[in-house]
């Protein structure tokens, strides 16, 4: 698999190739991501949350999203961002998240590039659920933290 990883990273420039490396990583982590690798399909959304927006963390959050999947072809991702806190659940203080969710649901969004799943929630159970949502609607979560052992 690294070989397969060299191959694909070799005729890209250095940050580039991190960024393929470690999307192809997040793919080959889980059975249910690897159809993803042949033929990617259905429109892709980027979810990016900062706590705090201190030197526009939001935006090199999204800049860095946009640039992975891009690595691998969903050049046209819609983006959902948001400066607020990972413990809340509340509606109004997620709300960009909820509306992902409700783009899911109609089928709008089939796969979702985070930078980490505690960019979801920092509650274990909040963020469970949400990855089980996510398959209920055969929807797809590339979480770009993951790293294939």
């Amino acid at each position: 698999m690294r070989d397969v990883i060299k191959k694909a990273t070799a005729s890209l420039g250095r940050r580039n190739a991190l960024l393929m490396s470690q999307l192809l990583n997040a793919l080959w982590a889980s059975p249910q991501n690897s159809a993803l690798l042949p033929v990617l399909q259905g429109k892709a959304a980027i979810y990016a949350r900062v706590a705090l927006d201190e030197n526009n963390a939001l935006e090199k959050q999204i800049a860095y999203l946009k640039e992975a999947a891009a690595c691998v072809g969903d050049d046209d991702c819609a983006v959902y961002a948001e400066v607020a806190s990972g413990i809340t659940k509340d509606r109004a203080h997620r709300k960009e998240l909820y509306k992902l969710l409700s783009d899911v649901k109609s089928g709008l969004i089939s796969r979702i590039y985070i930078k980490s799943c505690d960019r979801i929630s920092r509650n274990a159970v909040f963020e469970m659920g949400f990855e089980e949502m996510l398959r209920n609607y055969d929807a797809e979560l590339v979480d770009l933290s993951q790293e294939v052992v």
